[in-house]
């Protein structure tokens, strides 16, 4: 670690002992002192008496992260990596927090995650890293046969636009709105509004990238 290592002092928050017990243990190795606690209300005291640098979580924690409203300076790392998890939840952790490491982590790997947070950067594990890429590379595969005229009228159909406030909205003619939805029918083979709104949900109500992604096992 960094020069700075015995300074900093981390916040553990996690529901497997596991875990929890592997991770205590290689910062005690590092000289990093550390707290485990598992009450939010604990959880925000602890923080304004103590000079908290990092808080370490598993994904089940998240929103005890989320709650917490004295967070400041504090970087937030996420160890994460259940079957279950995939691409979108990955992609949503991103938005709140500093780093994400997969539980199947190297010592070396949870110590490049801290000490890159420390020093004001993002941190994603290769692993991680690798499942993201292949997921994009899918979404740009998805899409790339709509012209961009196609897809803006499709985020408008999914939101329940009617022909003719597309064609408003979109500076175009009813008839040209229907052409488009055609060919999107077409491309995509897709018969009907209700199968086009639940394809292209992930397009539309996405906060994070041009695409909501669909969950890719690690």
């Amino acid at each position: 670690m960094t020069e700075r290592a015995d300074l900093m002092k981390a916040l553990l928050l996690f529901s497997s002992d596991f875990l929890r017990n592997r991770v205590q243990s290689l910062l005690g190795a590092q000289a990093i002192s550390s707290q485990h606690i598992d009450s939010q209300i604990l959880i925000s005291e602890f923080i304004q008496v103590h000079d908290t640098d990092l808080i370490i979580a598993d994904e089940q924690n998240m929103h005890n992260i989320l709650n917490i409203s004295n967070l400041n300076s504090i970087k937030t790392l996420i160890i994460s990596g259940g079957s279950e998890v995939g691409a979108s939840i990955y992609i949503e952790m991103l938005e709140n927090v500093d780093g994400i490491i997969h539980q199947d982590f190297t010592d070396d790997t949870l110590i490049q995650a801290m000490e890159e947070i420390s020093n004001g950067m993002a941190f994603i594990c290769p692993r991680i890293a690798s499942s993201l890429k292949t997921y994009f590379q899918y979404q740009k595969n998805r899409f790339s046969h709509l012209s961009e005229k196609e897809l803006e009228v499709v985020k408008l159909l999914v939101r329940g636009e009617r022909y003719a406030t597309i064609a408003e909205l979109l500076n175009m003619s009813i008839n040209t709105v229907r052409f488009h939805v055609k060919n999107i029918y077409r491309k995509h083979n897709i018969h009907n509004k209700t199968v086009l709104s639940r394809y292209f949900h992930d397009l539309v109500y996405n906060h994070t990238a041009s695409f909501k992604p669909i969950y890719t096992e690690v």
